[in-house]
């Protein structure tokens, strides 16, 4: 299961993904970026994750902060990945 909240605020905005593992089996190597980044556009950094691993009935949050610089015609896409 996975859900989204965000936040923003002017140019400044937070995205914060929570994956619940509703399986019976251990979700492993959890990465998350988001691309394409311009350096003259957008400002991405991802809060470091607590583990790469999900435990079953166990949840997880990966959270952006994101900062607009300037306008940007090309949207940014968010790829969270894991075995």
């Amino acid at each position: 299961h996975l859900s989204l909240r965000s936040e923003y605020k002017q140019n400044l905005g937070r995205l914060t993904y929570v994956l619940m593992n509703k399986s019976l089996h251990v979700i492993q190597n959890l990465s998350a970026v988001i691309s394409p980044l311009s350096g003259a556009e957008l400002r991405v950094s991802l809060k470091p994750l607590d583990t790469s691993l999900i435990q079953p009935n166990a949840q997880a949050q990966i959270v952006f902060n994101v900062e607009c610089v300037n306008d940007f015609n090309h949207l940014p896409e968010a790829t969270i990945q894991f075995t």
